[in-house]
């Protein structure tokens, strides 16, 4: 995934991964516990690159926190369905769509995907 142009639709994007990668480190102690720190190291990255662009846009910090709060409940969502669904239609859906969500998200960064 390209960061897109517009420094306000990067916040987004970024402020989306942050949170995404944050449910993925918490839903990781439950599931994968050593992998939970490789993810927190990526998770820490885009926030850095996050804190370095906010302010040449118009969101405010409370709104890119925001951003990330409501990233963050909707991929834990989607993860403990991918988990803990009774539903294996459901199961694989959820999995599928949280594993393209976070390559994207990985692929922000050089090396990761």
């Amino acid at each position: 995934m390209a960061l897109p142009r517009s420094p306000s639709e990067r916040v987004q994007v970024l402020a989306a991964c942050t949170g995404r990668l944050s449910a993925r480190m918490e839903h990781q102690w439950l599931t994968d516990g050593p992998a939970s720190e490789h993810t927190r190291a990526l998770r820490d990255h885009l926030a850095e690159v996050l804190d370095l662009i906010l302010p040449g846009t118009e969101i405010d910090t409370r709104h890119a926190f925001a951003l990330r709060v409501q990233a963050k409940q909707a991929y834990a969502a989607l993860l403990r369905r991918a988990t803990f669904g009774t539903d294996p239609r459901e199961r694989r859906t959820a999995l599928r769509v949280a594993v393209r969500l976070e390559q994207e998200c990985r692929g922000l960064l050089l090396g990761q995907g």
